[in-house]
Formats: C-alpha cells, sequence, structure tokens
C-alpha cells in the first residue's frame, strides 16, 4: 500500500507519489493542465516582458477509469491536494475516476 511505504520511506518512487502540497511552495504560481496552455503563456509573457513563441499540446490518452477503492484512497491521500490545488473529489467521482 502506498501510504503505508510512504511513511515508512518518504521520498519512495523519487517523490512521484508525495502529495505535492509537501513539495510545492506556497508561493508558487500553479497551473491547471486541464485549464490549457493559455495561462501559462500569458504568466511567461507577464514575467518576461514580452510575448514569447507559440506553442501547443497534443490530446492526452484517456486514461483507464479507477475502481471505487482507489477514488476514495486518492482522496484520503491527496485531501491536501485537492484542498491547496482548487479539486474537489467528487469532481473526480464524477468524470468516472478517468484521469485523462
Amino acid at each position: 500500500d502506498i501510504a503505508e511505504r510512504t511513511e515508512v520511506e518518504p521520498f519512495v518512487f523519487d517523490n512521484a507519489v508525495r502529495p505535492m502540497t509537501e513539495l510545492v511552495p506556497m508561493e508558487a504560481e500553479v497551473f491547471r493542465l486541464e485549464d490549457g496552455p493559455d495561462p501559462i503563456a500569458a504568466w511567461l509573457d507577464l514575467i518576461s516582458g514580452g510575448p514569447g513563441p507559440a506553442f501547443g499540446l497534443r490530446s492526452p490518452e484517456e486514461a483507464p477509469p479507477l475502481s471505487p477503492f482507489d477514488l476514495d484512497r486518492i482522496s484520503e491521500l491527496y485531501a491536501a491536494d485537492f484542498a491547496s490545488f482548487g479539486y474537489e473529489a467528487r469532481e473526480m467521482r464524477r468524470a468516472g475516476g478517468r484521469t485523462g
């Protein structure tokens, strides 16, 4: 179980499963992938003082649905991330547990 493993070894899997609230500084500018690249480009233009090169994203592959057990564990383990980054567990459930 990931939760048990991270209690013993917090840096397991090179922090890939670690809650982002433990890694992302409070003052960081956070972008949500589902909002697309425009907010990122606008922020980069703002901090660089001018427009940068255009870029695009390819469509992500659809992720397989998550089981109710998986949804419960994700909601529990990453509750602080949901709160800090503006997500709600029920949104994930409404999407059928699809992440992509």
